[in-house]
């Protein structure tokens, strides 16, 4: 059945490489195949999401070539992402991007420094 939703997988990553905004962020994919060269079954689901369209890539890495491959040829934009170095390299292989940071990510460090001070915290 995957070659029938081909034609529109294709028109989702043309429209999203029109945008210029994405978030984009990767987690950890259990796949239970075995793949020659590749050590155990962690594989990476990554998401890239503009504002009309979300696309899912499934990558046995979590390297640069994803979100490299995602973009290829957008003349640059912005990517809210996390901290992953991945994202740096990106950009450092295209200027003409701009990172920004999650909120959601940043969140996670006000609250382990507020947890890590209780005697300054101001209610």
């Amino acid at each position: 059945m995957a070659p029938l939703f081909a034609p529109a997988e294709e028109a989702l990553v043309v429209h999203l490489r029109s945008e210029s905004h994405w978030h984009a962020d990767e987690t950890r994919w259990m796949v239970f195949v075995d793949i020659e060269g590749k050590v155990g079954h962690r594989w990476y689901l990554w998401v890239f999401q503009s504002p009309s369209v979300i696309h899912y890539v499934l990558d046995p890495t979590r390297s640069a070539d994803v979100p490299i491959a995602e973009l290829a040829q957008v003349q640059g934009g912005i990517v809210s992402r996390d901290r992953y170095s991945t994202y740096k390299k990106f950009v450092r292989l295209h200027t003409t991007f701009v990172l920004a940071f999650c909120w959601a990510h940043q969140r996670r460090d006000f609250l382990e420094l507020a947890n890590s001070y209780p005697d300054n915290r101001r209610d």
